[in-house]
């Protein structure tokens, strides 16, 4: 515990330090900024408020699914706190997003040929379960919609298992990995983006085949789907997509851990189907469509020196408590803020720290500051959610809008885990004269 306190200490009193020296113009430092500077290291190391604000969202408040009930929660947390702590102004700007989600409460166990839980999470904003659901499973995958002819008419009273079982990893590197600084270095590199509309074009398609799956399943009489996760040692996740009004999946969908996966498509190959059973608590809420970035701001003494930006999504999956992504980083723009408010520093320009919301689903929060304050980029307007996000990284031209030329910098806590070393912020930083 000892070592998490003092990492995370010394995360938030980098990002302090961070932010304040891109809030001070371009010139040599003075006395000033050097007692500042020591006040801000002395408060972060000696008076950190970064593990128990940690607590607070992660134990108390827990998973954050945008457009939650939770993460409404979360939102209002966070803005009194903020208050609480002295930054002067603190805000939400909404934008589009859909649907809400609200999981109660949710389980999956194998019944035959023997009472097995299993490890899984239902997808997110797939439809509740009525009751608990019991069927045999077949094995069905089916990944484009060429495969449906093979299937059709087999499927009626099933739970389906749509994705092919493959083979586990095996894998002898280990999970983690710290990098050096040499070896981060090496990692700053920038790929020239290239537009190219058919590219787009396929991945849009592709990403509305998992809404035509499950509309074939529900037509065929199917009665759940079941896809396997994408990382084995039992972890799932709980990961979707299909959050417009109307465009939500047509049945209950699981993920499914790849081990307790694997264990039914054996069982179902070598003998009797094994049935599950499957009950799912879950509540739609449409009576608000808009999701919300929380906004805070410490205004500079200069209002023509522009401002700079620290930021981090707020916003996580149902599957666990939003801890490494981005709990942490949202906890480090927070003890910032609350060390620079508390400690009265005064920077020329203009400190804005941004919560964002969205960001699973697309990037969709940080997206709307960038077209709110920044730049525009053309996108079909009938693209939502996800996909309008991937017609819009490369769509060109950008447009500028008045506020572009006032943000000198902005500074993104989202390394899930570890420290946040000096390195980093330098690379980061070094752009804020562009």
């Amino acid at each position: 515990m000892k070592i998490q306190v003092m990492r995370r200490v010394a995360m938030s009193s980098a990002a302090a330090l961070a932010i304040c020296a891109a809030a001070l113009p371009v010139r040599a430092a003075t006395d000033g900024d050097s007692a500042a500077i020591a006040r801000i290291i002395d408060e972060g190391m000696n008076r950190s408020q970064a593990m128990t604000t940690a607590s607070a969202l992660m134990d108390r408040i827990g998973p954050r699914l945008t457009n939650s009930e939770n993460h409404r929660k979360a939102e209002a947390w966070a803005m009194d706190l903020l208050r609480a702590q002295g930054v002067p102004t603190v805000r939400v700007e909404p934008f589009d997003f859909g649907v809400g989600w609200n999981l109660d409460s949710y389980s999956v166990a194998m019944v035959s040929p023997r009472r097995l839980p299993l490890t899984a999470i239902p997808v997110a904003w797939s439809p509740p379960t009525s009751g608990t659901v019991q069927a045999p499973v077949v094995i069905a995958p089916m990944s484009r919609e060429e495969h449906f002819a093979e299937w059709k008419g087999k499927l009626a009273g099933k739970i389906v298992l749509v994705s092919l079982p493959g083979q586990t990893s095996e894998s002898k590197e280990p999970v983690f990995e710290r990098y050096t600084d040499a070896q981060l270095s090496e990692l700053d590199t920038y790929t020239k983006p290239v537009f190219d509309p058919d590219a787009a074009a396929v991945q849009v398609r592709n990403r509305r085949f998992q809404g035509k799956l499950a509309a074939f399943l529900k037509a065929e009489g199917a009665v759940a789907m079941v896809k396997m996760s994408y990382r084995d040692g039992m972890l799932v996740h709980g990961e979707g997509y299909d959050f417009q009004p109307g465009q939500t999946l047509a049945l209950p969908a699981i993920e499914l851990a790849q081990e307790d996966y694997r264990r039914l498509v054996r069982l179902a190959k070598t003998g009797a189907a094994p049935e599950i059973a499957i009950s799912v608590a879950a509540r739609y809420d449409e009576s608000n469509l808009r999701a919300e970035n929380v906004v805070a701001e410490i205004p500079g003494s200069d209002p023509k020196a522009g401002y700079v930006m620290a930021g981090a999504h707020f916003d996580s999956w149902i599957a666990g408590d939003g801890a490494s992504d981005n709990g942490a980083g949202s906890v480090t723009v927070i003890e910032a803020a609350r060390l620079i408010a508390k400690l009265g520093v005064k920077p020329k320009r203009t400190i804005r720290f941004v919560l964002w919301s969205g960001e699973e689903q697309g990037l969709l929060g940080s997206r709307a500051y960038i077209e709110q304050h920044l730049a525009t980029r053309p996108v079909d307007p009938s693209l939502k959610g996800y996909e309008s996000y991937i017609a819009w990284r490369n769509a060109y031209p950008i447009k500028p809008k008045a506020e572009y030329g006032q943000l000198k910098a902005y500074f993104n806590m989202d390394n899930g885990s570890g420290r946040s070393g000096a390195s980093t912020a330098k690379a980061t930083w070094a752009r804020r004269s562009c």
